[in-house]
């Protein structure tokens, strides 16, 4: 699989030196619908922060990539979730939205909400 330069820039965030792969498919599947699976395990009381899983399909399996989008978008992960600050918006959105601001190149940076991936994706009930 031929490695985007912006895409190896990104995952340099992240503790594991094979999530380069991952991350380009996260990048090559930006337009399909449905790609992410997310799990909104908890959201606080306040509203003011949610603690969410997050996975997609990869090689024939689910893969839980939680860790390497809250290393991406500087998000604390423990125990296997990812503590997002905010409310008064869809957090989803806006984790999958900064996700991909971090993995794109400048010249589509700025038009990263029209991916599909971004605006359709799965709730886990």
């Amino acid at each position: 699989m031929k490695i985007n330069k912006h895409i190896a820039a990104a995952a340099a965030k992240s503790d594991n030196t094979h999530n380069v792969e991952v991350f380009q498919h996260i990048w090559n599947n930006r337009e399909t619908a449905d790609f992410f699976q997310v799990n909104v395990v908890s959201v606080a009381k306040s509203g003011a922060s949610r603690k969410m899983q997050i996975s997609i399909p990869y090689q024939g399996r689910i893969l839980d990539i939680t860790h390497m989008v809250g290393d991406v978008n500087e998000n604390k992960v423990k125990e296997g979730l990812m503590l997002v600050h905010g409310g008064g918006m869809d957090m989803v959105f806006s984790v999958l939205y900064n996700l991909y601001r971090a993995l794109a190149h400048k010249a589509v940076k700025e038009q990263t909400m029209r991916f599909k991936a971004v605006s359709f994706y799965k709730l886990a009930r």
